[in-house]
């Protein structure tokens, strides 16, 4: 509503009466935004969408990790894609449900769809979250400063400090060049608490929340704004790099590019710790294939 870019949003809830409260907030805040039609609807509304984005899954609230609740949102994932595929077979989803690599690999599988019209949050708030943090501790505005989380959406993803860049300087000349520090016990509390805030702001929010938090969708505007201009030209394979560890991340490659970028990554990090964090998300998805088997998956 806030940047204009959707003409209609439908909340589609299991408690309608939810989903009616969230859309009369929304309404109320209309005179301040775009005009935008908003309603609570049904997945038969999903019929002419251009962008479905899926946040449904089990509360996080008292988990300790995001891959709590695997098998309870596998289950409510499973049974959701093949309802959205059949009202709309050439949709392109956007899956944030957590873990949400391993939701977005079985989401591919489960819809049938091609790998570029299924993509996953990823790594995209944690490297928002690590630039934040970089931008406050230099001084300098989060604008002029790029950095990236790749790996896993949870306790083995790794921030890539070596490849960070400050208005266009490498990090370490940018700090020659002024003489600042370049602590390493400053660069693993950063690491630490991009990785940790996800579960924090779940403990300091009460009630517990379900589903996606306001901060995320800030972020899928501009995922969409970004790659809108592509899923409309339909022409090739997903590779903004702004976003490209946005996309499921598995056996140390990125589902839905042709063109593997992973190889720039693993000079980064080095590719074992890179390979690490994608067995982590094949431990997943070989866990939530024993109830929900998901084609083409050997463990």
């Amino acid at each position: 509503m806030m940047s204009g870019m959707a003409a209609e949003i439908v909340l589609i809830d299991r408690d309608l009466r939810r989903a009616q409260g969230q859309v009369n907030d929304l309404r109320d805040a209309e005179v301040f935004s775009h005009s935008t039609r908003i309603f609570a609807g049904d997945l038969s509304d999903c019929c002419s969408a251009d962008v479905t984005l899926i946040t449904a899954g089990v509360s996080q609230g008292g988990q300790k990790s995001r891959s709590e609740g695997l098998q309870d949102t596998g289950a409510i994932l499973h049974c959701l894609v093949s309802e959205v595929c059949l009202q709309n077979p050439r949709c392109i989803l956007v899956v944030a449900s957590n873990p949400v690599d391993v939701m977005t690999y079985a989401v591919w599988k489960w819809s049938g769809l091609p790998a570029n019209r299924v993509i996953g949050s990823g790594t995209a708030l944690d490297t928002y979250r690590l630039r934040r943090r970089l931008a406050e501790g230099y001084g300098v505005s989060s604008a002029n400063l790029h950095a990236y989380v790749i790996g896993e959406h949870g306790d083995s993803q790794l921030p890539a400090f070596s490849s960070a860049r400050i208005a266009g300087f490498p990090l370490e000349e940018f700090c020659e060049q002024l003489g600042l520090p370049q602590d390493q016990d400053v660069f693993q509390k950063i690491a630490n608490e991009t990785r940790n805030a996800g579960s924090e702001i779940v403990e300091q929010r009460v009630p517990p929340i379900t589903g996606s938090e306001p901060r995320w969708f800030v972020s899928f505007v501009r995922f969409c704004k970004t790659n809108m201009g592509y899923w409309q030209s339909q022409a090739g394979s997903l590779n903004r790099w702004d976003w490209v560890m946005s996309l499921c991340l598995y056996q140390a490659s990125l589902v839905g590019t042709e063109s593997c970028v992973c190889c720039r990554f693993r000079s980064i990090v080095g590719s074992g710790k890179l390979e690490a964090s994608a067995g982590v998300i094949r431990q997943g998805i070989a866990i939530l294939s024993v109830t929900r088997p998901i084609q083409g998956f050997t463990a």
